[in-house]
This record gives structure tokens, sequence and C-alpha cells, in this order.
């Protein structure tokens, strides 16, 4: 008898039914490139006018779901910066901005950027791009298995997967309305 390996369900890829672009049957309906614009409306905003002392926040976390490193997996990362560096663990400190080091030597050294919104509106949306300078990341960035082409921004939405190297993060947000101030 033949040995035979079978893919978990969740890694089994499938063609866009809109476009035909490749992706993960465990990505939903369609690739990230068809999907409706309302889902990037998942962020947590709170105006500094909502919670007495509180400045603009905004909420968003990347969920380790495939890593070289398997006790990885599951691990949480909180984008509270207002520029979170994704980088290999190789890699130093990077002045103004958060650095998450993971462990891939598929990764570059700042491999992507992952921007948290600025203006306090539902719309707003945290967003990642690939490195820029030297160039840009040897292995690319995916977003919903599409790789970002050099010098595009894409708007993550709850849910989205981001692919860098050969670990995998699930992109995770929430949208809530301002707090109604009591009378």
């Amino acid at each position: 008898m033949s040995e035979r390996t079978i893919q978990p369900p969740e890694l089994i890829e499938q063609a866009c039914p809109n476009c035909g672009e490749p992706m993960l049957a465990a990505w939903g309906a369609t690739c990230g490139r068809c999907k409706p614009a309302l889902s990037y409306s998942k962020t947590v905003i709170l105006a500094s006018a909502d919670v007495a002392g509180m400045l603009p926040l905004a909420l968003g976390w990347l969920i380790v779901v495939r890593s070289p490193k398997p006790e990885l997996r599951g691990t949480l990362f909180d984008l509270s910066q207002p520029v979170t560096i994704l980088t290999r663990s190789d890699t130093g400190a990077v002045e103004g901005a958060k650095v998450v080091s993971l462990d891939d030597g598929f990764m570059s050294a700042a491999h992507a950027t992952i921007r948290r919104p600025i203006h306090v509106t539902p719309e707003a949306a945290f967003t990642i791009e690939d490195r820029k300078a030297p160039g840009p990341s040897a292995n690319g960035t995916f977003v919903n298995s599409r790789k970002l082409t050099p010098g595009e921004t894409a708007r993550l939405g709850d849910g989205d997967m981001v692919r860098l190297g050969a670990t995998e993060l699930k992109f995770k947000s929430l949208y809530l309305p301002a707090a109604v101030s009591p009378l």
C-alpha cells in the first residue's frame, strides 16, 4: 500500500467563483479581490468624547494560524500602535513602531507594515503593505491568497487571512458604534 497524505479541509485550494483566482476553501465564498467592501468596516473606534479621558482608539489583532514553529499557533498580537512591523525574529527594534517578530526563515526583515486607522469613522480600516525599502520582501505578502503588488496598500477586514513567508495569520477586529451620552 502506498501512503497518502490527506490535507485538512482548510488547506484545500479552489478557484474563486467570481474571478477564478486561486483561494483556500476555508477563506469564504470569494477571494480577497472579490470580497465586498462592506466587510472592511469592522474596526473598534471610540472618540475621546465617548469615554472620559480616553484618546481615539482602534482595536485589531493578529492570530497565528500556521507557523514553522507549531508552538506559536494561537498566539495573539494586538495592533494597538499606529504602526506595526511584521518581521522575522532576528530583526531589531524599529523606532516609532511596534515590532512583531515571527520565527520564520521565509520572511524578510521588516517584511510588512500594518497601519491602524487614524480617522474616527466606522468606514476606517487597518491596512497592510509589503516592504518598500530596500525593495519588496523576498516571498511577498498575501491577503486572502492574493499577493500584494509592489507599493499596494490593502484594507483588512475581520477574518482576513495574511500570509508572510510560511506564517499565516488571521486578522480580527470589531466595530462598535460610539457610546450614547447619558442625559
